[in-house]
C-alpha cells in the first residue's frame, strides 16, 4: 500500500510540473519576441515532441526553423523546414521561408 501511495504521489508531481504543448509554444513565442532565439529553440524542440497532431507539429517546426535561421544555424533551420514540408508539401509560405 505504501508503494502504491508513493507511486501515485510521484505521478501527480510529474503531471503538475509538466508543461503542456500550448504553454511551451507560448513560452517559445515570448522568447522570440524578446530576441532570445536560443531559448526559443529549446521550447520548440520540446513542442515538436509534445505535439499531438500534424497542425501542432508544423507550427512548432516552423517556429523552430525560424529561430534556428535567425541564429544563423542554417543546417538545423533547413532540417526543420524539411520536416514540416514532409507533412504538408504544398505549403507555399514554408517553401518561401525555406528559400530565404
Amino acid at each position: 500500500m505504501r508503494t502504491r501511495l508513493t507511486l501515485l504521489s510521484l505521478f501527480f508531481v510529474i503531471i503538475a510540473t509538466a508543461q503542456s504543448y500550448n504553454e511551451v509554444c507560448q513560452k517559445g513565442i515570448e522568447h522570440i519576441k524578446n530576441n532570445n532565439f536560443k531559448e526559443a529553440t529549446i521550447c520548440f524542440e520540446k513542442a515538436v515532441t509534445q505535439s499531438s497532431n500534424n497542425r501542432e507539429k508544423i507550427y512548432a517546426l516552423a517556429n523552430l526553423a525560424y529561430s534556428y535561421q535567425t541564429l544563423g544555424d542554417f543546417v538545423n533551420a533547413l532540417d526543420s523546414y524539411d520536416k514540416a514540408l514532409e507533412i504538408i508539401p504544398e505549403e507555399m509560405t514554408l517553401r518561401q521561408q525555406r528559400a530565404n
